[in-house]
């Protein structure tokens, strides 16, 4: 009939103001619970429906499932859009008005004004939202008593209530809600005012249009993005108050002149008082900041450090915060944690499902197991085992689940429905593996005195089938080692004592019919590779070993280094890298990369139960003590570390050609390593000089040889190497000096030197024929060697500038004037210099008068070496101070990469822009390119924003937590995009 009926109720729960307080609810709880209270009354909206009468007795809270579900009631008094209620009996009225007078809107309070609309809602959604914060309401039901009836309207038109954060501040330091209110100011302070005092604006035109856009705007600000409310103009506020205060404007007017005087000197001492307030308020943030910066730096927790360092930078913006949150996002993948199971201990296991959809995690104590749905993020509890979970496993189409417990049971579940389809006991604990056809079960049983006996359990209920027994009696169930089932479920690798036996599951009766490999100790447990050619074993004491089955004469094709306590091992999808988790975190090592590359260690601070590859490669999810989920994006490219002999520091170069990264150290390794495209092979030794420091490397264009030379003294006593790559020889000269260049042709090597009469000079050596000349002009005009050019020329700089000597006669001839440096990029024909004036660098070709300007900003701080790839367009400085700076001289872009914590940073640059390598203590990093454009020289609001993409973990003021911080944890990743994507 046209009409809107309600349909009244009983709903337990508690309102909403007593909930928050009861429980000392943080400033983040309460605000998730006002956004779902947002929703509520806009989906209200939405079916044309307004309340009229939101108030926390209206609001009620109940708890389901550990979750705050608020629920709106009582729309007695509401009415449909453009109509009246039908019946008036259940309102709540005074007089004439309706609703509750102080959460009432201006317009709702005047009888004589239009209908209201949904804005009026808003209001007192933001009326909710203040004494949600400060514990009471910004108008007091007293005051508008007092008022009477007919000015209620008036006092609610000229009452400017106070910001939540200044009404805070009236309650001194006393505790709010478990907490000091300053630090409720704080946080309040800023966007939470101008969101509250945008949704209590006067005029409704002024508020937001919806209880959808006032949530939105909240949920902004907990995301650190910038919110649509802002502080009011000056000229807003202006005209607010002439229209409320028309005639006392006009007559204030007239006494205006009189009172200038007057009000100068209270004027000034409340500018005094203001700025006194800003500098005391700036001078508590950057305490604050310092307090998170210093943190971060001494938490070696890399999402704790992250998330203090963005703290830090919240209350003030500084560059020393900017490089530490920059590092720690280079230095590894970012971690997002996961809710934990309630009434549960630890978490044993995580398992991606083989298409991705699903994401088990099993607990122990409480027997849940979490299924996380990585399409839209919900996550369900699968309830049925009655003691602690321990393994589970997808069937390879991902329809099905099994999950075994210390309860002795194996289930079956469907994903889909959370509903278990198949329940078996045994006498003993279980170890279940999926056929490849999916519907079957294979499942060893482990009991106490008994050897590993194994059946296969079919889907369709019928009988188990048994297969008989394998392995020596157990005697102690909680050290069983971890066996595995190749993937096509014929063959079982299974470690007793210190081997790695394997046996047929088609006829387990006759024994093993392979011992796989053996330890030193005890094997721990094995995993099969995806392709079932290779097994993964680890030991009691840490060390991993890798076997390649369809070679067995190989046996072992790789070693890894000892791990303290293995707990679990893993391959990924395509078993081309592997995790080792342990009591300090998990490794994954690159089987693509060589034997002396150096894994990436997700340092989580917990123990590593499990580390779970998703199938695409992108997400590891580990589990461990103290009730630790992470899923860790695997996403970014990180620098390559590849370990030298010794420990010792080393001198790097690529040769022209792209197709070696050659190193040479301070206990006189030579080494190179093949590279093909992005691929690295394994070191292959060129030569060793024992006693000997080698301080310079380089190439000739054709890649034949690598020339490195030892600085045992300035005055030219030092030693040149020659190698030849393919492998016809090594030859030495004598009487070279540091910083050594070679020409095209690999004859003339030029070295600087400095001169018995105090300056430097640079000395040229002839391969050929063993001579030298010395290039030394009067001028200065030759103290460094800077490369020599295509013609042969070396290029020279110093203090009178730049120079062109001929290596064969010595004649010479100035091109430029005083160069700070001056580089040959690997063209022969491009040199970059830098004059007098910082910052103000060329690059013009050899022969060519015409200088192009480039912008390459350098660090003020000293550079140690400066190189160029073949066309100039990349350039890498190494400064004083272990960092390495790229410029990318056609987009202009600087990078800041703080790869070492070094006095001096030595770098290479592969000329084909693919590589930038550097090294320090035994490591070489490989830093590929291009890299992520550079963070340092955001605006704060979008590295803030960045940040929040890459970790839901915040810092929360939290005095009864350590250091007065707390932590807050957000939604789960969006698992089909990982940050850094």
């Amino acid at each position: 009939d046209g009409r809107l009926y309600f349909v009244m109720a009983h709903l337990d729960g508690v309102l909403v103001t007593e909930f928050c307080d009861h429980l000392d609810l943080g400033l983040r709880e309460r605000l998730d619970i006002f956004v779902q209270v947002c929703r509520g009354i806009n989906h209200a909206h939405q079916k044309g429906v307004i309340h009229r009468d939101i108030k926390p007795s209206n609001v009620l809270v109940t708890d389901i499932e550990g979750r705050a579900v608020p629920k709106v009631i009582d729309f007695g008094v509401a009415k449909a859009i453009g109509t009246e209620p039908a019946a008036m009996t259940a309102l709540t009225q005074m007089g004439r008005l309706i609703g509750t007078i102080e959460y009432m809107s201006p317009e709702q309070a005047d009888p004589a004004a239009p209908d209201v609309d949904t804005r009026s809602d808003v209001y007192a959604l933001g009326v909710l939202l203040y004494e949600l914060m400060t514990g009471v309401p910004p108008v007091e039901k007293a005051e508008l008593m007092q008022a009477g009836l007919d000015g209620i309207r008036a006092h609610l038109e000229r009452f400017d209530p106070p910001k939540p954060s200044t009404r805070l501040g009236t309650l001194g330091t006393e505790i709010h809600h478990g907490t000091d209110t300053r630090i409720w100011r704080k946080r309040i302070s800023g966007d939470l005012d101008w969101i509250t005092m945008k949704a209590l604006e006067k005029e409704c035109d002024h508020r937001y249009a919806s209880p959808a856009a006032l949530a939105d705007d909240i949920e902004r600000h907990l995301r650190h993005d910038p919110v649509e409310a802002g502080p009011p103009g000056s000229l807003y506020r202006l005209k607010k108050f002439v229209r409320r205060h028309r005639a006392g404007v006009s007559a204030g007017l007239l006494i205006l002149v009189a009172l200038v005087v007057g009000t100068i000197g209270t004027t000034i001492g409340m500018i005094r008082a203001e700025r006194a307030e800003q500098v005391a308020r700036a001078a508590a943030d950057r305490a604050e900041a310092g307090l998170l910066y210093q943190t971060a730096r001494a938490d070696n927790v890399p999402w704790k450090r992250l998330a203090y360092a963005a703290e830090a930078l919240e209350y003030r913006d500084r560059p020393e915060y900017r490089r530490l949150l920059q590092q720690t996002l280079e230095s590894g993948p970012t971690l997002f944690a996961l809710e934990p199971a309630q009434d549960s201990h630890n978490p044993w296991m995580a398992e991606f499902s083989p298409d991705g959809r699903w994401l088990a995690v099993a607990w122990s104590k409480g027997g849940t197991v979490q299924l996380h749905d990585t399409d839209d993020g919900e996550i369900r509890l699968l309830k049925g085992h009655t003691q602690a979970v321990y393994d589970a496993c997808f069937s390879p189409d991902s329809n099905w689940l099994a999950t075994a417990g210390t309860d002795s049971t194996v289930r079956i579940w469907s994903p889909s429905d959370t509903e278990p389809v198949r329940l078996w006991r045994f006498d003993g604990l279980a170890c279940p593996f999926w056929a490849p056809d999916g519907d079957r079960l294979v499942v060893g049983i482990v009991a106490q005195g008994q050897p590993l006996s194994w059946r296969v359990l079919p889907l369709d209920g019928s009988e188990p089938v048994e297969l008989g027994a394998s392995g020596p009696p157990n005697t102690d169930l909680m050290l069983t080692p971890y066996m595995d089932l190749d993937p096509n479920g014929n063959r079982l690798a299974l470690p007793v004592a210190d081997r790695i036996e394997l046996y047929d599951m088609n006829d387990l009766a006759r024994g093993p019919i392979q011992v796989i490999g053996r330890h030193d100790v005890k094997v721990a447990g094995v995993v099969f590779s995806p392709d079932g050619d290779h097994v993964l074993s680890d030991d009691v004491e840490g060390r991993a070993r890798l076997w390649k089955l369809s070679e067995p004469g190989r046996g072992l094709v790789r070693e890894f280094p000892a791990f303290a306590d293995i707990i679990n091992t893993h391959f990924d999808a395509t078993g081309r890298r592997i995790s080792l988790g342990g009591s300090t975190g998990l490794q994954i090592w690159d089987l693509d990369l060589p034997t002396a590359a150096a894994p990436r260690l997700l340092e989580s601070g917990h123990w590593i139960f499990n580390g779970a590859f998703s199938p695409d490669g992108d997400w590891v999810v580990t589990t461990g003590v103290d009730r630790h989920v992470g899923a860790w994006s695997l996403h970014r490219t990180l620098p390559i570390d590849l370990m030298l002999e010794d420990g010792s520091s080393a001198v790097v170069a690529f040769s022209p050609d792209g197709r070696w990264l050659v190193s040479a150290d301070e206990q006189g390794h030579i080494q190179g390593w093949p590279l093909d495209g992005l691929r690295i092979g394994d070191p292959i030794p060129l030569h060793h000089a024992p006693n000997t420091h080698y301080s310079w490397l380089c190439f000739d264009d054709a890649s034949r040889y690598v020339f490195a030379a030892v600085c045992n003294s300035p005055e030219g006593q030092g030693t040149l190497t020659r190698i030849a790559l393919d492998g016809s020889g090594t030859t030495l000269w004598d009487g070279v000096t540091c910083h050594i260049c070679v020409d095209a042709t690999g004859r003339y090597v030029a070295s600087n030197a400095d001169h018995a009469l105090g300056h430097r000079y640079v000395r040229i050596l002839d391969t050929e024929t063993g001579t030298t000349l010395d290039l030394d002009a009067p001028d200065g005009g030759a103290e460094f060697a800077a490369g020599f050019v295509r013609d042969g020329r070396v290029l020279a700089f110093g203090a009178a500038g730049l120079a062109l000597w001929d290596v064969t006669d010595g004649a010479y001839e100035r091109i430029a004037d005083l160069p700070i440096w001056a580089i040959l990029a690997a063209d022969r024909e491009t040199v970059i210099i830098q004059d007098g004036r910082p910052r103000l660098t060329y690059r013009r070709r050899i022969g060519e008068t015409e200088r192009e300007r480039l912008d390459l900003n350098f660090s003020q701080r000293a550079i140690n070496i400066v190189v160029a790839d073949t066309l100039a367009t990349h350039v890498v400085a190494g400064l004083i101070g272990g960092e390495v700076e790229l410029l990318d001289t056609k987009s202009g872009r600087h990078y800041n990469l703080p790869v070492f914590d070094a006095i001096n940073a030595y770098v290479a640059l592969d000329p084909h822009g693919r590589w930038i390598a550097t090294s320090r203590d035994g490591v070489v990093k490989l830093i590929p390119l291009p890299i992520d454009p550079p963070r340092h020289d955001l605006p704060l609001t979008e590295l803030l924003a960045q940040v929040s993409a890459m970790s839901n973990m915040r810092v929360i003021h939290d005095e009864t937590g350590p250091g007065g911080y707390g932590w807050d944890m957000g939604p789960p990743p969006n698992w089909s995009q990982p940050p850094g994507h």
